[in-house]
């Protein structure tokens, strides 16, 4: 059996296994689709052009950390058409993460198992490891940052992303779901940057990420009637900025209202 390790963990299984039940099974991420609200993944999907081109080719393997509910996988098979894999210690999390990727049509594998205690075949496997909001759930993220690494080959690429709760997000979410926001560390770019340097990595870029988007706040401890509707006024609220973007008026990433952290680091031998 499988064994789970909650001692440094802030959120918990249960967490997730609570947030995720019963929820209908999205999409995959369209990197084509020209809506305003599919505003944040274009700006993902120009990142992970540039800056991981030479990373994500055809026959390159993919693995992220904390995949339940991803709708990642898929975009990063269909998008780059490398091979994918996801591990994550929510059986609700793994189960629908399956199902998104059968959903659109793609292969990838799941697995279910606690990070800190993989299944030895994951290890040193993948040319690049991700994980969407993670290591700021852990008392020490660079243990975190560690366990990461070993997934990927030597000279392998790790991108980091947290939840940029340094800044205007950050007060939103201690004051309007503080449940939530106690389950995290805040990471600001310096301290990402740091962590990944502790755990023994090479950091290629440690910046702040878009200049706006009010839906990182995490109104989940909202009842289920009423999220649906706050979520389409933080949408609101974001649009109008990135309506800007559209124009070709950048609104330059800071530490105030960036919604995101984003670090991209090496392992030995890169």
């Amino acid at each position: 059996m499988t064994r789970f390790s909650y001692s440094s963990d802030r959120a918990g299984v249960g967490y997730w296994d609570h947030l995720w039940e019963g929820q209908a099974i999205p999409d995959a991420i369209d990197p084509e689709s020209r809506k305003i609200t599919n505003h944040v993944y274009l700006c993902f999907d120009r990142f992970f052009s540039t800056t991981l081109a030479d990373k994500l080719v055809p026959g390159s393997e993919l693995i992220e950390v904390g995949c339940g509910r991803s709708r990642w996988l898929p975009y990063f098979a269909n998008r780059f058409g490398v091979g994918v894999s996801g591990i994550d210690y929510s059986s609700v999390g793994c189960r629908q993460a399956e199902a998104i990727l059968a959903k659109s049509g793609t292969r990838g594998a799941i697995s279910h198992a606690d990070i800190f205690d993989p299944p030895g075949y994951l290890l040193g496997r993948f040319d690049v490891v991700v994980s969407f909001g993670v290591v700021e759930h852990f008392d020490r993220p660079s243990d975190c940052v560690a366990m990461m690494a070993r997934f990927g080959r030597p000279g392998g690429t790790l991108l980091t992303l947290v939840p940029n709760l340094a800044g205007v997000a950050g007060i939103m979410q201690k004051y309007l779901c503080r449940r939530i926001y106690d389950t995290h560390v805040v990471l600001d770019r310096d301290a990402l940057a740091a962590i990944h340097r502790d755990a023994g990595l090479e950091v290629r870029s440690c910046e702040y990420f878009m200049g706006v988007n009010w839906a990182v706040v995490n109104l989940s401890c909202l009842p289920r009637c009423l999220q649906s509707l706050a979520v389409g006024v933080q949408l609101g609220l974001s649009a109008p900025c990135w309506l800007i973007e559209r124009t070709g008026m950048r609104i330059p990433p800071n530490r105030v209202t960036s919604p995101y952290v984003l670090c991209v680091a090496s392992a030995a031998g890169g």
